[in-house]
């Protein structure tokens, strides 16, 4: 038995088949996770029949949704190929939005690693000495 490994990374995928044949991928659109943590298939399939799922993946518009966040969407494509109406992604995007609020995390004090590395890979070893100084007098109070 052959196992598939997944990529590690969008760079490994990006320009791999379509559609993507990797089901178990966290970003393929043919599977999703309900809200209690549950497993489920988006599309009316019989998964015991290799054939037809050949079939609906052929089907889809979209099979990876990395591929779609790439391209951008708007409202009326994302319920067209969600198979839902405009108006349910419309409130489905409105409860993300406001998870994202009550989390109350203050989203601009977030810096990529690299960010950080160029911000501080200039200085000198005095300068990173005060800085690391500084830091840990915040720390304490």
């Amino acid at each position: 038995m052959h196992l598939r490994v997944l990529p590690a990374t969008r760079s490994e995928c990006v320009d791999g088949a379509r559609p993507c044949p990797l089901v178990s991928c966290r970003y393929h659109l043919l599977l999703d996770i309900a809200e209690d943590g549950r497993l489920f298939v988006t599309r009316e399939i019989d998964e015991g029949d290799a054939d037809d799922i050949v079939e609906v993946l052929t089907a889809m518009p979209e099979t990876c949704a990395l591929d779609v966040a790439a391209r951008g969407m708007t409202l009326e494509e994302i319920a067209a190929l969600m198979g839902m109406r405009r108006q349910s992604v419309d409130q489905v995007a409105q409860r993300a939005l406001e998870r994202i609020r009550a989390a109350d995390h203050d989203w601009e004090e977030r810096e990529h690693p690299e960010d950080f590395y160029i911000r501080y890979s200039n200085m000198g070893a005095a300068e990173l000495a005060e800085l690391a100084a500084e830091l840990r007098r915040k720390g304490k109070r």
